[in-house]
């Protein structure tokens, strides 16, 4: 997978780790309701961003379950999710999604 973009119009990757999409354990489970409105927000905020820098990133969905989720976990210190690993080397948690933006354009200049 590429990180920063290369000269060749490559497009930056965005690793999003968020445990919305990913199945939970029995003794936390959830209301539907919860859930549905957490996925929605979730769904709203990579669709803005999607939209936004469409054909320059490239956003991926990461489990922080998985063996690639929890390394992202451990490499970067996350401790808050929804995390945005931008290009490999950056790192932007929560929800503002005019934050998210700024970093990852400035991502494009690393």
């Amino acid at each position: 997978m590429n990180r920063a973009p290369k000269a060749s119009g490559e497009p930056l990757t965005v690793e999003v780790v968020t445990p919305v999409l990913a199945a939970r354990p029995r003794r936390q489970s959830r209301e539907w309701s919860e859930a549905r409105t957490e996925v929605f927000r979730l769904w709203a905020l990579l669709d803005s961003l999607a939209g936004r820098f469409r054909g320059r990133a490239t956003l991926y969905i990461v489990d922080p379950l998985s063996p690639q989720g929890l390394l992202r976990l451990l490499r970067h210190r996350i401790r808050h999710l929804p995390a945005f690993v931008i290009g490999g080397r950056e790192v932007v948690t929560g929800w503002d999604l005019e934050s998210i933006a700024a970093r990852i354009d400035s991502g494009f200049a690393l």
